[in-house]
């Protein structure tokens, strides 16, 4: 495989991987919305007394998000463990608490997926930011070469 190809496929996987963890963060604020209402239902139920009764298609909803996001988590962490390993890094002390407690509850808990996308995303703005500053060093440097070169070669003459 050359270099080019090596670059390409590496370039390819982590749009890949970001593409997934924006589906994600999709379906968690989906899912974040749906609890929200129904946390609103039960508020409007305790003031009236009256007993909160999700409808069929609520209760399918709910049970549709779980999984589609359970999948997502099981994806993005297969990806982002892939990458990191890579990179020779290791995954963050409570990553695997925060997969647990997506994987093992009826209900995902919504602080638990929001904490497992941030290092999802915090892994992109390191990178990103990581890959920016090193760029920017080597154009500040080519820059540099480039302004000295023009000040020290003599002018052409202009006739």
């Amino acid at each position: 495989m050359t270099e080019a190809s090596k670059k390409f496929a590496g370039a390819s996987y982590i749009v890949l991987f970001f593409q997934e963890v924006a589906t994600l963060t999709h379906n968690a604020a989906l899912y974040n919305n749906l609890l929200v209402e129904m946390q609103n239902k039960k508020t409007n139920r305790d003031a009236n007394d009256s007993p909160v009764m999700l409808t069929e298609i609520e209760t399918s909803t709910i049970q549709e998000l779980n999984k589609v996001l359970r999948g997502g988590v099981y994806k993005a962490t297969i990806q982002y463990k892939a990458l990191l390993k890579s990179l020779n890094r290791e995954p963050p002390s409570n990553l695997e608490g925060l997969i647990n407690n997506i994987y093992n509850n009826a209900l995902i808990p919504r602080k638990d997926l929001e904490d497992f996308i941030i290092i999802l995303n915090e892994f992109f703005v390191e990178e990103i930011i990581q890959h920016f500053l090193e760029s920017s060093t080597s154009l500040l440097q080519e820059y540099s070469r480039d302004n000295e070169r023009y000040q020290t070669e003599p002018a052409a003459d202009q006739d």
